[in-house]
Parts: C-alpha cells; structure tokens; sequence
C-alpha cells in the first residue's frame, strides 16, 4: 500500500483516501522498530509494504522494518535515494542522496535527541525549556 491501513479492519472495508494518505501504520511500524516488542502490525497479511512516509523524516537513509510492516520510501522526492528491494531476500539498492540532506538530517536528528533529553532532564549544561 502506498499510506497504510489499520491492521484490525478488513482491508476491503478501507477507504481509498486512507490507503494512500494514512501515516498511522508507518508510525507504529517505526515504533515497534525503535522497541521491538513482538506486536504484529499487518493484520491478515504476512508482511507489508510501505511508503508515503520518507525514512528521512525519522533520521534514516534505508528501509526500515517493524512490526511485519517494511517502509521502503528512503525520500527519493525529497532529495533523499531512489531504493528498490528484493522482498524475497530483502536486499536493497539505492541512488546516491545529496549530501546536503545527509546534513540536515543528521542535525535534525541530533537536534531531536537534544531536546528529548531537555525534556526528560538529561541533558549536560544549562538547557532551560519554556512551559
């Protein structure tokens, strides 16, 4: 599917606008990615395929797989690689990214890590964050 689809609900009975736009899937799948805890996220299906939802939005330059459900969109419309996957033997190739987004992306991740540990009060130094 090119969005997602909820797992729980027969795929028949989803409508076009969710199988193409929903980001709820890839966000679990993402998830269960970071924190592997066994839950299955494909419903009916033995694995899914996914895209919409460029890997480089969550700081990563290659498919990532969680839950049954593998995300192959690596940005190639944004500026990050073209991949094509073997699904049978899962291996990958890809286009070059540029490497300015390879930039952006490491400091948007560093960024984000940043400002989680201000949150949770880990952080060196004096990070104040307003309420």
């Amino acid at each position: 599917v090119h969005g997602g689809f909820y797992y729980d609900i027969p795929i028949e009975k989803h409508t076009e606008s969710s199988i193409v736009w929903d980001r709820d899937l890839v966000n679990e799948a993402y998830a269960e990615y970071k924190a592997p805890t066994g839950k299955k996220l494909t419903g009916p299906f033995k694995h899914v395929y996914i895209g919409h939802t460029p890997t480089i939005y969550y700081g990563l330059f290659e498919p990532f797989t969680g839950g049954g459900v593998t995300n192959i969109d690596t940005g190639s419309g944004k500026g990050g690689a073209l991949t094509i996957m073997d699904i049978d033997s899962g291996q990958f190739w890809q286009s070059e990214y540029s490497q300015q987004l390879k930039e952006y992306v490491i400091f948007k991740k560093a960024e984000s890590e940043s400002l989680q540990k201000a949150e949770e009060g880990e952080s060196e130094g004096e990070v104040k964050i307003a309420a």
